[in-house]
């Protein structure tokens, strides 16, 4: 069965010797049937390979991991093509010390990825003026109608506002999308107090619930970063708590340096948390946990904050992690950016 599967599937031995390959396996990582019983490096060039079978042999579980693979010809007189082939590899404990992974080729799942953000962005381009016209042409009738029409007006801008949201976050992950991290606008700031304006900017939506913010943590913490893309990560975290925290709560924050290099910012609310099953997929785009279980008057958003703050994240070769926390049950988010560096000089 596994050798006419039509994913490929490789075994390693105790000592990460290639026991066997299939043949999709073989067509995946251009493997040679006579390569079998040497060393998985010495036969397949990837690292990220080696270190899935590492932590699978350490964890004594089944992992998966993605990675893009580009094959590499160790000898000038029989070239591969150096095609690059994204890989999915899952990982499984079998007896005497080996390890399975099964492959499979996410070519085509990447290129339809690729293709719904290119169209996505496309509309989202497109949306942008008629909204902006939608938008004048409605200023400028309300001014001239009657006083019994105003509640129509109101309830129309106020769609066209949320639409107009929308088409900016939007465009705001194409542009992150195709952002290296190269790219983004580095210099130093006080994370601290680029915290304190984030939540400032939401004071008018955490007022009426009476919502406080708790910080803990040094009264400076200088970084590397983009001001503008680390103001919107935070935005996106505290609107999130907002929206599900009760009234008369707190949303606390706690910054550690974790090193000389790293830190980690962590925000958490005394909302009823996120859903066990939607953990995996609190940073998709779109997606949204059972709207019950929002708290208050206010709308649903959509779904794009926690997608956006996970670009961010990226961006700043960082990561970002969601889980329920343990004593208040609401939302927590963990935040780790390599960004940290010392106080600049005056």
């Amino acid at each position: 069965m596994l050798a006419a599967a039509p994913i490929g599937y490789l075994e390693v031995d105790e000592d990460n010797r290639l026991v066997w390959c299939n043949e999709r396996g073989r067509a995946l990582l251009g493997v040679l049937p006579e390569e079998e019983g040497r060393l998985l490096l010495q036969s397949i060039r990837s690292y990220d390979l080696d270190r899935l079978i590492e932590g699978t042999r350490l964890l004594g579980r089944s992992l998966q991991r993605q990675w893009t693979f580009r094959r590499v010809a160790p000898e000038p007189l029989h070239p591969v093509d150096p095609k690059d082939i994204p890989l999915r590899g899952t990982s499984l404990v079998l007896t005497a010390g080996r390890i399975g992974i099964f492959l499979e080729d996410r070519a085509a799942e990447v290129a339809f990825l690729s293709q719904r953000d290119r169209w996505t962005s496309d509309i989202a381009h497109e949306l942008k003026t008629p909204l902006t016209s939608i938008r004048l042409l409605t200023e400028m009738l309300q001014g001239k109608s009657a006083v019994e029409l105003e509640p129509w007006f109101e309830r129309l801008l106020a769609e066209v506002a949320r639409l107009t949201d929308l088409v900016q976050d939007l465009l705001e992950l194409s542009k992150l999308d195709t952002q290296t991290p190269l790219l983004v606008r580095q210099t130093t700031l006080d994370l601290v107090a680029l915290l304190r304006a984030a939540w400032q900017s939401l004071e008018p939506l955490a007022r009426p619930k009476n919502v406080r913010l708790l910080c803990d943590g040094p009264e400076r913490l200088w970084v590397r970063g983009d001001p503008s893309r680390l103001h919107r990560l935070f935005l996106n975290l505290f609107d999130n708590a907002l929206e599900y925290s009760p009234a008369s709560q707190v949303v606390w924050v706690q910054m550690a340096p974790v090193d000389e290099l790293t830190v980690q910012v962590e925000v958490v609310d005394a909302g009823p948390g996120f859903p066990p099953e939607a953990l995996p997929q609190v940073f998709n785009r779109f997606f949204r946990a059972d709207p019950s279980r929002a708290r208050g008057d206010r709308p649903g958003g959509s779904g794009l904050g926690l997608a956006i703050a996970r670009q961010i994240v990226q961006a700043h070769q960082g990561e970002i992690t969601a889980r329920n926390h343990p004593e208040t049950g609401g939302a927590w988010l963990q935040v780790r950016l390599p960004i940290r560096c010392a106080e600049p000089t005056p």
